[in-house]
């Protein structure tokens, strides 16, 4: 209540106001209007949010009602789903790096046993935009980290914000007559923010209803008039009986006028004081076509989508292409990175502090972030082509490269004589120089039928055996956590149920430890099969080729990439993840009731017990000091990296060989130390044809299916050479 009103109200209309009573009347407004800024009246806390705008009403009369709206929020969410999200570590003070093995990137890559990251981000961005809120229930573990994102419907839950109006003190859950509350850490609140509201999100689809209601009745209407064109358009009128000759004639005339398409929209004509009456609207009046552009054209603006993706006559467009490809860029730029940011800024506050709590707090602390990658989009691809020609021609102004790629953000890291002017002389490189300029013992002389000579052996597997050794390194890191968290997770299961429950927590983590090693199996196939095909693809000699067939290898040389949809591929790491899931969880338990049965024969209490079992956990998720004293973790991150590494080179192989008819054929390269095992000492430099076993009876080093005396803490490498080309 505004100043004017409270002295009325004070005071009345019609007496004066002395001095003092308009002082006492300021003092009264400004206390209300201090009362009225509060953000929550104290009947609103402690209780639910509910508005008058409904998600389900919203997907029946909006998105089911009209084809425009199910275009404009389908393409949205089809993008932002089709978008790879993943946990990034800190890697410098301002440099980050993509962990795939992170369980916060796992947790993402699939959310629930029933959902993928598509099915999740798409579902998430329909009820955003038709109810402008997304709310996950975070299935947590004992430790209390996420393990599960199930997304629930916006409808059925509220927030219920504390006294000060400024927190969510929980969420009212309704499933039918039942209601459950959930805390703030159960639940994950996405939205598109409403001015007016704190807690709840507002609609794109809310502030585009009216058009949409106007276009819904619009096609409504037609289709009727279309249904119902029994009715005349028009009638004659006659201010005299006929008789059946007059009546005749009239109607003959209406046919030899009127009647056809030459005669469309003619005025009509007739004689014998006769007068017309039109019973329909005509086209002009309704302007049917008219009003449903400038709907279409309200709709997609509200949403962020260029018309010519959404309007059904694209001819001109896919005709030329510029236009198309214009707004498939600008539907991007403009609409779907920066909705993917603010999803990212709300995700990042909301699920990395379960793993960097002090990020939260301190952000020099912050360590995990999470990420989003659409440099494979179509539309940036081309975006980044141009951002590129234009790097160029900078540089080849005299600008230094490190500056280029700062100001034009290529995405490039700091380069080695980046700092310096390009003046003619050597430029800098990004690291994948020409084959012919690489030193010779950088990569082995594949050409070489007999082999490779002791000292290129030696520096292909120093090579092999140190990017195989970081892959080895972070992989035993993401077990050691797999390990820890679930020792919490068993620990409070015999807590809460005894012996009996202990089972039953290891067999439930086995869907989070299928989930790592698949990712982990997946990163390092596609890794070592891209660097092996492109190795084989540059050591076949050239010369034997037409010169068609050459200048086309010779592009596969600088951007072939391994497919990962081969069906041997999906086979191995769905076997493989299978079986080796199964049988550490089986170790897991027998180690784990060994430990229990020996504690219950000391006459140990359940704290003890419990005490043994971190302790057990403990020791798998450590790091040794020695190669004789490498934990489990370790154990099982070289043994599972050996396995995909040289199964991915094996496959890099095969994939070249289908493509190019090349003759190709393998050798078995160890470490050559006191610890290689026998076996495979005696088949070191062994070379035999791409699809035959070595002597040892291996296709290749930690082969699949092979014993484990074969394959546990295995080093050994796999290298390919080209004998030659089918004609």
């Amino acid at each position: 209540m505004g100043l004017t009103e409270t002295l009325q109200r004070m005071l009345g209309k019609s007496r004066p106001l002395t001095p003092q009573q308009r002082v006492a009347a300021a003092k009264a407004a400004l206390r209300e209007a201090r009362e009225q800024l509060a953000l929550v009246t104290p009947q609103q806390a402690n209780r639910p949010i509910w508005t008058d705008w409904s998600t389900a009403n919203a997907i029946q009369n909006g998105l089911k009602a009209s084809e425009w709206v199910y275009t404009c929020v389908r393409k949205r969410a089809s993008a932002i789903s089709s978008v790879p999200w993943f946990a990034e570590q800190r890697v410098g003070e301002d440099e980050w790096e993509r962990d795939d093995l992170h369980p916060l990137s796992n947790l993402l890559s699939r959310p629930n046993p029933q959902m993928s990251r598509q099915d999740l981000m798409e579902r998430t961005l329909y009820h955003l935009d038709l109810g402008g809120n997304a709310l996950w229930h975070l299935e947590r573990n004992s430790a209390g980290i996420p393990q599960n994102i199930v997304p629930l419907m916006p409808d059925q839950i509220k927030p219920v914000p504390t006294g000060s109006g400024l927190e969510v003190a929980r969420y009212e859950y309704r499933m039918g007559s039942k209601k459950q509350d959930l805390t703030p850490e159960e639940v994950c609140h996405l939205m598109f923010v409403d001015p007016g509201d704190l807690f709840w999100g507002l609609a794109p689809l809310r502030a585009a209803m009216q058009t949409v209601d106007t276009d819904v009745e619009a096609v409504r209407w037609n289709k009727v008039s279309l249904q119902n064109r029994a009715v005349t358009d028009g009638l004659f009128a006659f201010k005299h009986p006929l008789t059946t000759e007059q009546w005749e004639d009239a109607q003959e005339q209406v046919k030899e006028q009127h009647l056809g398409a030459e005669h469309a929209h003619l005025p009509w004509i007739l004689g014998a004081d006769a007068s017309y009456t039109q019973m329909s609207l005509s086209p002009v009046e309704m302007d049917f076509l008219k009003s449903r552009l400038f709907n279409v054209a309200t709709i997609c603006g509200v949403f962020g989508v260029p018309v010519v993706l959404v309007a059904a006559d694209r001819s001109n467009s896919l005709a030329g292409g510029s236009e198309l490809t214009a707004a498939r860029q600008l539907f991007w730029t403009d609409t779907v990175i920066p909705t993917c940011d603010d999803i990212q800024d709300a995700l990042d506050l909301r699920l990395t502090p379960y793993w960097n709590p002090e990020g939260l707090k301190d952000a020099s602390k912050k360590t995990l972030r999470i990420g989003y990658d659409v440099s494979q989009v179509p539309a940036m691809r081309e975006l980044w082509a141009a951002r590129v020609a234009t790097a160029k021609s900078i540089w080849d102004m005299g600008v230094p490269f490190n500056g280029v790629n700062q100001r034009l953000e290529l995405g490039f890291g700091e380069v080695e004589g980046g700092d310096l002017p390009w003046g003619g002389s050597k430029p800098p490189t990004l690291g994948y120089a020409p084959i012919s300029e690489l030193p010779k013992t950088a990569l082995p002389a594949l050409e070489l039928k007999s082999g490779m000579a002791a000292d290129e052996k030696a520096a292909y597997y120093k090579a092999f055996d140190n990017d195989r050794a970081r892959w080895e390194s972070r992989i035993a890191k993401q077990i050691s956590t797999l390990f820890t968290a679930e020792g919490e997770a068993v620990v409070a299961a015999f807590e809460d149920g005894g012996k009996a429950a202990i089972t039953g927590a290891i067999e439930r983590n086995k869907t989070q430890w299928a989930a790592w090693l698949a990712e982990a199996y997946k990163q390092m196939i596609v890794h070592f099969g891209t660097l092996e095909g492109r190795r084989i693809i540059r050591a076949i000699p050239k010369s034997a080729l037409p010169e068609l067939e050459r200048k086309d290898l010779e592009r596969k040389e600088r951007a072939w990439a391994f497919d990962f949809d081969d069906p041997a591929v999906e086979h191995f790491i769905r076997s493989e993840t299978a079986q080796k899931v199964t049988a550490m969880s089986q170790t897991t338990r027998d180690a784990i009731a060994e430990g229990v049965a020996e504690g219950l024969s000391q006459n140990e209490g359940a704290s003890d017990i419990a005490k043994r079992i971190r302790a057990s956990y403990a020791d798998w998720a450590g790091e040794g000091d020695t190669a004789m004293d490498r934990s489990r973790s370790f154990l099982i991150a070289r043994t599972e990296a050996g396995a995909a590494v040289n199964f991915g080179h094996n496959m890099g192989a095969l994939q070249v060989e289908k493509q190019t008819g090349a003759t190709i054929l393998k050798e078995w390269i160890s470490s050559r130390d006191d610890r290689v095992r026998d076996s495979h000492a005696a088949v070191d430099g062994e070379m035999r044809g791409l699809h035959e076993s070595f002597s040892n009876g291996l296709l290749y080093p930690n082969a699949p299916g092979a014993p484990a005396a074969e394959v546990c803490n295995c080093r050994c490498a796999l290298a390919h050479l080209v004998e030659g080309v089918s004609a």
